[in-house]
Formats: structure tokens, C-alpha cells, sequence
């Protein structure tokens, strides 16, 4: 059975007689069934839906951010590059703490890099 189709929307009648409306489908292998009061509330669900089913198929998501487009290409670069050196990525996670004699240390443990200044990195 494919479970990565898309959510699907009907109509369902709960046990209690009441008309509700149902979003169905899989995301990550697991069912999942929602009732809503309101094709509104359903439609915004299945999209919210749709969205995190794309982004666990992918490892790409969506998050605001001020960087422009050129910003976010050159970050992720850098980010692939500093796995070569930091494959932890503890210095993006991390402020860059000074050292000895004025040099910067970028990583910690075995993958330690130290350089004369921050811009050295990229």
C-alpha cells in the first residue's frame, strides 16, 4: 500500500449523528484521521499536513528567516564546507570563543581548527 499519497477531505458522520469533516492519509508511516467542524478547519489542517509530509519525504522545510536568497545559498555552502572540518556543525551552534594569543577556536574535539580570525573561515 502506498502511504504517501496525498490527504484526502469527506464528509463523516460521527457516531453521535453529527456531520463532520474528516482529513485521512499518512505521514511517516503512522494514520492519520482528523474531524473538523468546518471545511475551513479541514482544509488548513490537510495543508498543514501536506507540508510536513513533504518536508519528511525531503529534509528541506520552510522557515522565515531575513536572509536573502544569495544569504541562504552561500550559508548552506558554508555549512556543507564546515562538515569537511566540524562535522558535529558545533560552530554554528556555538559563539566562536577566543583562544590563546588572539586566535579563535571553531570546533571542539579532534576536529578543532584554529585560525587567526573569524573571517579565516570562510
Amino acid at each position: 500500500m502506498n502511504h504517501s499519497t496525498s490527504f484526502v477531505i469527506s464528509e463523516f458522520t460521527n457516531p453521535s449523528g453529527e456531520i463532520v469533516f474528516r482529513v485521512a492519509g499518512w505521514l511517516d508511516g503512522k494514520r492519520v484521521r482528523k474531524n473538523f467542524a468546518t471545511r475551513a478547519e479541514a482544509d488548513a489542517e490537510r495543508q498543514i499536513l501536506e507540508v510536513q509530509r513533504l518536508q519528511s519525504e525531503t529534509g528541506i522545510r520552510a522557515v522565515a528567516t531575513r536572509l536573502e536568497d544569495a544569504q541562504l545559498k552561500e550559508a548552506e555552502a558554508v555549512l556543507m564546507a564546515s562538515r569537511v572540518h566540524c562535522p558535529s556543525t558545533s560552530i554554528l551552534r556555538s559563539p566562536i570563543i577566543p583562544s590563546q594569543r588572539g586566535r579563535f577556536r571553531h570546533c571542539a574535539g579532534n576536529h578543532a581548527r584554529i585560525v587567526q580570525s573569524s573571517t579565516d573561515w570562510f
